[in-house]
């Protein structure tokens, strides 16, 4: 219940813009005027955290995950933060994302996994193993 409260807080940091060390970067196609993808970072310490970076389909496999993470490390900077790594996770099934962020410099440090919701047990408590792993990655920046 305490990491609910946790991420309702920061959402409404967020949207609030009380939370000026976080921010959100879209990409917009100048074809289609749509959104291509987006990067959602905030800066910790020394640290820039990825909590998401997204492209749509149709924009994949064309280095916009890259540009949007290059970008998000430039707008830190421009926020005045001085960021020895940048941090993400990202399902190690996600071999698109993964290869990704490989290209763009990051490493995987350590991995963890979480249960995936909703579950189908049936009894009501939740006694499966429909876990999900995710894959830690870092980037250390000179």
């Amino acid at each position: 219940m305490d990491d609910e409260k946790e991420h309702l807080k920061v959402i409404e940091q967020l949207a609030s813009g009380s939370r000026p060390s976080a921010f959100t970067l879209p990409a917009v196609s100048t074809q289609t005027k749509t959104l291509a993808g987006y990067v959602h970072a905030s800066v910790e310490d020394k640290t820039l955290k990825i909590a998401h970076c997204k492209v749509d389909r149709p924009h994949q496999r064309r280095g916009l995950g890259g540009l949007l993470l290059e970008a998000a490390e430039k707008r830190a900077r421009n926020l005045g933060a001085c960021i020895s790594k940048v941090r993400l996770s990202v399902l190690e099934t996600n071999e698109p994302a993964r290869k990704c962020y490989a290209k763009s410099g990051f490493k995987v440090y350590a991995k963890s996994s979480s249960k995936f919701l909703p579950c189908n047990c049936s009894d009501g408590g939740c006694n499966c193993d429909n876990k999900i792993s995710w894959l830690k990655m870092e980037k250390h920046i000179a």
